[in-house]
């Protein structure tokens, strides 16, 4: 007697209450409808699953998080996968009559209105047809829809050989001179019955392996030359189709796993019973264990029977008192799963308060997860939205600062560069920091189009909404608001001003005209040091000094910062222009 082995039954459920049971079987029980499906469901997947349609199988389960995909585009890509099955299966097209309800439909090219026009057409000529060719000559299809589809219309038992492949019949010729090229012959015998018997000669006297010795590439490359289209890929699925036709290339089904076997009768998964699980475990009786003490017996409610040992009951209250007696059939008890016996369809579990509660803990924390899910990505995302909502928040309150000084503007920091735009260098807004309320901004203009950001430090602040006692700019310290305007923003940009009117300071804020500048000096007065400034468009509040020293030497590149009391070169400050140049050279 064979084995009996277990399949998958989603299929076969849907089989069993459907009218096309009751109409090919009437009279079989439910359980040899249910064996039927199941059979069917394994001899060919596709073939079953093409017949119960996507309004069925999208209702099966294929993954735990379907239902978060829109129920069209899970229909759409279910028909994509039929699709792909059936283009790998093929069709026997002397069978379509038999199949148009089934594979046929998911055919590309066809469908079911095409399908069914087939069949309303062709009666009893499909069964006799004796090419793939006869599709267009008895008008069966149109030219565009065979195009489409003949590669997986198979037809065994014709005149040419060919139509048992996937091979095109655009590409029959390139088929043929293969082979014949295979058998060392420049062309098919011309007194042959058929011109593809030179492929069938090729397979009948096993020798398809000769084509392995065909330098493929060369013959594509010449294709490619006189027709102008790439045949390199086509050329290598023609060479494996006459070597194995229609080659199924599904896996070879294996028998269920212990693993397998229990999900699909326990009705359960590692998502949803796993050591840890917390369950309502139904008490079916007790009985005495080796060790002493009582062993529970119960049920899940997936009908999974449960034990629980004595060490995983909790004590009976009272001191000394045995547990026998505590539980009793049809009790319904709070128990934590500890272990799945898989093999003997068992589970253990603990009744303990403490293990429980531990339980409950863990999943409350989100420990039972996907092990594929990213932790590392959740607390980036976590930090992402705190940092978020920090920004929101002090964006609030920086609309609800207002500071009283005629230079004070609510705006952001677009939005202060904005109103900067059409003002002269030098001028500047003040503004609400998103760094917090005992921050406060101010924005000036260096140069058209390049602003610098100072972050002013407020100390000792009255309350939240109060100008600080003290400001900080860096290093430099100031009373208020107007000392810091004159003497840090004012004092800076009157030291801007007077490096930019230098002789030796390029107009254009670009460090490649400062070099195209130096180039030409080097050419001019060759032997001697070029040098000059631009303004650095990057860094706003700061200067490129740049020197060369001969044609073909590469410019040496320095920055120079300006603050109120001077110009820092090299972490040396120089109070002038002058003062700096002298430092340079």
């Amino acid at each position: 007697m064979p084995p009996i082995e277990l399949g998958q039954d989603e299929t076969a459920l849907l089989y069993l209450e459907s009218p096309r049971a009751y109409r090919e079987v009437p009279g079989w029980s439910r359980v040899a409808k249910l064996c039927l499906g199941v059979a069917r469901r394994h001899q060919c997947p596709a073939r079953e699953f093409s017949i119960l349609g996507l309004d069925s199988i999208r209702l099966l389960h294929w993954h735990a998080l379907q239902h978060l995909i829109p129920q069209d585009q899970l229909v759409e890509y279910l028909e994509r996968a039929l699709v792909d099955a059936v283009s790998e299966l093929g069709v026997n097209v002397n069978e379509v009559a038999l199949s148009a309800l089934a594979t046929a439909p998911y055919v590309p090219g066809m469908g079911p209105r095409k399908v069914a026009a087939l069949i309303k057409r062709s009666g009893l000529i499909i069964p006799s047809l004796r090419s793939r060719t006869d599709l267009i000559t008895l008008k069966l299809m149109g030219k565009w829809v065979f195009m489409n589809a003949a590669p997986f219309l198979r037809l065994r038992g014709g005149v040419d050989v060919l139509d048992a492949t996937r091979i095109h019949p655009a590409d029959y010729e390139l088929a043929r001179k293969m082979a014949a090229n295979a058998r060392d012959e420049e062309e098919a015998d011309p007194g042959a019955l058929h011109p593809s018997d030179i492929v069938r000669a090729l397979q009948d006297r096993g020798e398809t392996g000769r084509l392995n010795e065909l330098n493929l590439k060369d013959y594509a490359d010449m294709l490619e030359a006189r027709f102008h289209q790439p045949k390199r890929a086509i050329l290598e699925a023609i060479k494996v189709e006459l070597q194995v036709p229609y080659r199924d290339h599904r896996s070879a089904w294996t028998p269920l796993g212990p693993s397998q076997a229990f999900s699909l009768l326990s009705r359960t998964t590692d998502a949803t019973l796993h050591p840890g699980v917390v369950a309502l475990i139904r008490v079916t009786g007790t009985r005495d264990a080796p060790d002493g003490g009582r062993i529970v017996h119960g049920v899940l409610e997936s009908g999974l029977d449960v034990v629980v040992r004595p060490e995983l009951q909790p004590p009976p209250q009272g001191g000394g008192m045995e547990r026998t007696g505590i539980y009793t059939p049809g009790q319904m008890v709070r128990g934590v799963v500890t272990n799945i016996l898989k093999e003997r369809f068992l589970v253990e579990a603990s009744f303990r308060p403490e293990d429980v509660a531990s339980a409950i803990n863990l999943a409350a924390r989100g420990l039972h997860v996907d092990p594929a899910f990213d932790r590392e990505a959740e607390e980036r995302d976590t930090r992402r939205r705190a940092a978020a909502r920090h920004r929101a928040k002090v964006r609030q309150q920086q609309r609800r600062r207002v500071l009283n000084h005629p230079l004070f503007r609510q705006a952001s920091t677009n939005e202060a560069e904005s109103y900067l735009a059409d003002k002269a260098p030098g001028d500047c807004v003040i503004r609400g920091s998103s760094r917090g309320t005992d921050h406060i901004a101010v924005t000036w203009k260096v140069a058209q189009g390049i602003y610098e950001h100072l972050d002013v430090v407020e100390k000792d602040k009255p309350n939240e909404y109060s100008m600080g006692q003290r400001l900080l700019v860096g290093s430099f310290e100031y009373a208020d608001l107007d000392d810091l305007v004159v003497n840090h923003v004012e004092a800076m940009s009157k030291l801007v001003n007077e490096l930019a009117k230098h002789p030796r300071c390029v107009s254009t804020p670009s460090l490649d005209a400062l070099h195209t500048v130096l180039n030409n000096r080097v050419m001019a007065q060759e032997g001697r040091v070029a040098y000059g400034f631009c303004l650095n468009s990057e860094r706003a509040g700061t200067f490129y000094l740049s020197w060369k020293y001969k044609l073909g030497s590469d410019p040496v590149d320095w920055v120079v910062k300006v603050n109120p009391g001077g110009y820092i070169l090299n972490k040396l400050q120089y109070p002038s222009v002058g003062k700096l140049l002298e430092g340079f050279k």
